[in-house]
């Protein structure tokens, strides 16, 4: 009897953890994720817009893929901030979705900035064959006419310049006084009219 009992002990004991065991789910494979594309910014990026002149420059990308080979065929979305500083592209919409070329180039059209002064980012978003890439574009509206550029000083102004001059001339006048006296004549030649 007690060897019966023994044989049921061990059998509860391991029957339940077999089961158990068996009604665990296979942990599936883990996938690997899918390469992920490169987006390049060629126009666009730190731009400044002249808004009294309506001066833009409208983005372009180029995507490509691991191996640094342009993507043709693949789908951008280009996005404008919703508020504040930005701009609109046709149709005064804040998305707008192309495809790129041959190049793996896409850009914009009727891209035009708003009337807010300031800095903002364009969101690129590519996809290709579940793989995808992103980029934010950053622009700057501004109320400035002209960009300003440095102011540049003449050459004639400047302190090397004129310590030049004045060096060269008094090596010239310290030359023409250490020389002494100068033993060059002038003589009146015959004055000719005519052909000689």
């Amino acid at each position: 009897m007690r060897s019966c009992f023994v044989a049921v002990l061990i059998l509860s004991l391991v029957w339940p953890a077999d089961l158990f065991a068996q009604q665990l789910p296979v942990p599936a494979p883990k996938q690997l994720s899918a390469p992920t594309l490169r987006v390049i910014a060629l126009e666009g990026d730190r731009a400044v817009n002249i808004l009294p002149l309506r001066i833009v420059t409208a983005p372009v990308v180029e995507v490509r893929d691991l191996n640094e080979r342009p993507v043709e065929g693949a789908t951008v979305v280009f996005k404008l901030p919703a508020s504040g500083p930005g701009g609109f592209f046709s149709g005064r919409e804040l998305t707008q979705t192309t495809v790129t070329d041959f190049r793996g180039q896409a850009g914009v059209t009727g891209y035009v900035a708003n009337d807010q002064p300031g800095r903002f980012q364009i969101e690129v978003i590519a996809t290709h064959q579940n793989r995808t890439g992103f980029l934010f574009i950053e622009q700057r509206n501004s109320t400035d006419a002209a960009p300003r550029e440095p102011a540049v000083t003449p050459v004639y102004k400047k302190p090397w310049f004129l310590l030049g001059i004045l060096g060269g001339a008094a090596g010239a006048g310290a030359y023409f006084a250490l020389r002494g006296p100068s033993k060059l004549s002038i003589s009146p030649g015959p004055v000719v009219f005519g052909i000689p």
